[in-house]
């Protein structure tokens, strides 16, 4: 099975050791977009931590946990169509979300975990089992 992260729960795994092995623990693979890896390095640098918090740092998070980057790209096209698809059924799915829910649905991803309903609803409508992820504490 592949499961697709978006940013908010990239983040997330980065920071939390328990949330980590909630994942980490099971037969899949996990699936993240270059638009999220960026979110995740420009969020991190706004924590004002040590600059040991650059992109390569979040390689090497992703290559030990086996978090792979999706390589398809969605048309210019087909996000907008998607998008509109959405906006008929009243669900607020935009870019950068359309892209990469698009892109995950490319590269064959089963499942997404997001804390975004409209995110999830948006997977839902291309097949994809979408679901809420339960985060505990960081740290």
């Amino acid at each position: 099975m592949k499961i697709g992260i978006d940013t908010n729960i990239f983040i997330n795994l980065f920071e939390s050791a328990e949330d980590l092995a909630k994942l980490r623990d099971a037969e899949f693979t996990i699936y993240t977009h270059p638009k999220c890896l960026w979110e995740m390095v420009k969020y991190i640098k706004t924590l004002e931590l040590e600059d040991k918090y650059t992109e390569g740092v979040v390689m090497s998070f992703m290559k030990r946990n086996r978090i792979l980057l999706v390589k398809d790209e969605a048309e210019k096209q087909e996000i907008h169509d998607f998008e509109e698809k959405c906006r008929k059924l009243e669900i607020d799915c935009h870019y950068p979300d359309s892209e990469i829910i698009l892109a995950f649905k490319k590269e064959g991803v089963d499942k997404v975990y997001s804390q975004d309903v409209n995110f999830r609803k948006a997977a839902g409508l291309l097949g994809m089992k979408a679901e809420r992820f339960e985060i505990g504490e960081k740290g």
